[in-house]
Parts: structure tokens; C-alpha cells; sequence
């Protein structure tokens, strides 16, 4: 698979369980093969703790220690394969928007899963249906920026995170944008990133309800489908695309001071892969590298950018929705293919 691949988007709407499975409560399914080549999406194992969910673009400020990674399928499946959609954690539960369906459509569906019992509610439907697209949570709602449907959108769309209701279009973009991040410093919302529709962007926007928009910074290495995390304050972009080929580039925008720079490279150029934040270091998981979906986890010192191999999926995936919580990533569904969502979740957590 081309790293320069781009899934076309698909069609508003979906003809997916994601779509139509409103109110539906759906106990999620064991996991009965751990190697299996479809397994899960969106999940989280284990009961949830009363600590509050982290996104996965924030860091968790813990100091930095050594430790094992131990990377894991989730015990249970969604019922239908899901890559390129949004995650975002609220309080117990993981929320999951949009996304691309196992028909290659662009999915409506915003869905709950409980963390304690791992039951998935459909609880809203946004307006437009998009893949693609970055996620944020702003005070008490979720925020969709942006995505890819019948073509690229400018698209805001909001909805309540206790209860996923209410989901409403909030604003647009200054213009089209997919492909996209996002990251929350101080009750911010950064959007950086992403292709609209000609061309890959580098203006950095910030906005503090999804309404409004301004530009704050220029990335020096314009890139879309790029791994985001933030430390210490300041968000950290690694590898993506620029000009329609994988970068091994690790910028960082430094919201205090307004600036944007190239502060260090990963071995090997890589895009499409998630981020986590871990024990106050970062872990990047899969993605595309080479031309190839990669199975590998790398592991990012924040402070001196040193890159080393932390482990390896038990499913290579690309394009794959994450949240940190309480400690554990979560890799939720992805594709283990060109145009191949899959159903599995997949947890990072640092043993020893």
C-alpha cells in the first residue's frame, strides 16, 4: 500500500451497523482467537477507574520511567469493523464518531462504550457523516473537526460528552480539512494538519468553542495523516504525509509561544499511525512505513527525542482511532489492509 494512498471518501451516510443502530444496546462479544485477522475496535478492558479518561492527545504529566510494554488484544470485539473515525474519552466510557465502515462509507453513528461493562449504545447521530476527521473535547461536549465524506468538509459538529446528545453542526473551518489532528492545551483546541481537498495545510488553528477560528502558528513541514500528542504543554506532530509521501519529521507547536519547528526525525519515515502518552513518554503505534502497514510500537523520550522499538501489535493496523485511559492505550479498530477496517481493539500498558 502507497503511503501517499488516500481513501476516496465515502458517501454520506452509512449502510453500516455504525449508522443504524440507534438506541441499540450491544454486549460486546469475547475475543475467542487473539490472532485473529479482523478483530476488535473501539473497546477498553478491565473496570473503569474513578481517575478521569485521557485523550489521546494530552499527556498525562507523569515522570518518565523505565518499564516493559505489554501490548495486548482487548478481551471483547465491536460487531462491525471501524478505521479512520474519532475517539475521545469521557467519563468511564470511550466516545466513538464517524469513521469508515467496513464498506468504505462514511459512518453518522456516535456511539458510547461503557468501560465497566463494555456495552455499546449508538447515542446520537451527527449531521454529516465524515471519516478522517480529528476529535476534541471543549468543556463538556465533543468536538468533530473537519473529515472526509462525499468530499472534504469544513464541517464542525458537536454533541454533550456525558450523554452523546444533541450533536449539531457548531461552525466551520476557515476551509475544507481532513486528514486532520487535534490536541487541547489549557482549553484550547489546536487543529493542525490535513488536506483540503488540492493541497496539504500548514496553518495551525486554535478556537475555544468550534465557532470561531485563528491562526497561531505555520507548521514548517506541512503534513496530513500525522500522529499528534501533548507534553509538558506543547503538542508534538510525528511523521505524516507532505506532498503525498511519509515524513519521519517530529515537529512541535509550542502554543505559549507561538512557534512551530522541526525538533527531531523517527528511523524510518511513518505515517497514518496514533500516539499515545504513557508514563510520561510517548508510543507510537503502527501506521504506514515503507509502503507497508507497520506492526511496530516505537517508544519517544520527550525530553531528549531519543527513538527506540518498545514492541509490536498483535495486529499491524494503519489509520486507527486512540485514547489513553487511566494509564492503558487503546488502538481502536484501524485498517489491516488497503480499505480493510477492522474490529479490534488493541491495549499499551508499561508492566515492571
Amino acid at each position: 500500500m502507497p503511503t501517499s494512498r488516500r481513501v476516496r471518501p465515502g458517501p454520506r451516510g452509512s449502510g453500516s451497523r455504525w449508522a443504524t443502530l440507534a438506541g441499540v444496546a450491544l454486549a460486546l462479544g469475547a475475543c475467542s482467537t487473539p490472532g485473529a485477522a479482523h478483530p476488535v475496535a473501539p473497546a477498553v478492558s478491565g473496570a473503569a477507574s474513578a481517575a478521569r479518561p485521557v485523550p489521546s492527545g494530552s499527556s498525562t504529566g507523569a515522570p518518565a520511567r523505565a518499564g516493559t510494554l505489554r501490548v495486548a488484544l482487548a478481551g471483547w470485539r465491536l460487531p462491525a469493523p471501524i478505521a479512520r473515525e474519532v475517539v475521545l474519552a469521557g467519563p468511564g466510557a470511550l466516545l466513538i464518531a464517524g469513521g469508515l465502515t467496513g464498506s468504505l462509507t462514511s459512518a453518522a453513528g456516535v456511539f458510547r462504550l461503557d468501560l465497566a461493562t463494555g456495552r455499546l449504545v449508538q447515542v446520537a447521530t451527527l449531521p454529516e457523516a465524515v471519516h478522517d476527521a480529528a476529535g476534541a473535547v471543549l468543556g463538556s461536549g465533543g468536538v468533530v473537526f473537519g473529515g472526509g465524506a462525499s468530499s472534504t468538509v469544513a464541517a464542525v459538529q458537536g454533541f454533550a460528552i456525558a450523554s452523546g446528545a444533541g450533536s449539531r453542526i457548531v461552525g466551520a473551518l476557515p476551509q475544507p480539512r481532513s486528514d486532520l489532528v487535534a490536541a487541547v492545551v489549557g482549553g484550547t483546541a489546536y487543529v493542525l494538519g490535513g488536506y483540503d481537498g488540492s493541497a496539504t495545510l500548514a496553518a495551525v488553528l486554535a478556537t475555544t468553542d468550534g465557532a470561531r477560528f485563528r491562526v497561531v502558528a505555520q507548521l514548517p513541514v506541512p503534513v496530513r495523516y500525522a500522529a499528534v500528542s501533548v507534553v509538558d504543554g506543547r503538542i508534538l506532530l510525528f511523521g505524516g504525509e507532505a506532498n503525498g509521501v511519509a515524513t519521519a519529521d517530529i515537529q512541535e507547536f509550542d502554543p505559549a509561544r507561538g512557534t512551530a519547528r522541526v525538533i527531531g526525525a523517527l528511523p524510518r519515515p511513518l505515517a497514518h499511525a496514533a500516539a499515545f502518552p504513557l508514563d510520561g513518554q510517548v508510543f507510537l503505534a503502527g501506521g504506514i512505513s515503507g509502503g507497508q502497514v507497520s506492526g511496530q510500537v516505537l517508544r519517544v523520550d520527550p525530553v531528549g527525542l531519543a527513538v527506540s522499538v518498545a514492541g509490536a501489535l498483535a495486529l499491524p493496523v494503519s489509520d486507527a482511532g486512540s485514547a489513553t485511559v487511566d494509564g492503558v492505550g487503546y488502538l481502536v479498530g484501524g485498517e489491516s489492509g488497503p480499505g480493510t477496517p477492522v474490529t479490534a481493539v488493541q491495549t499499551l500498558r508499561i508492566v515492571g
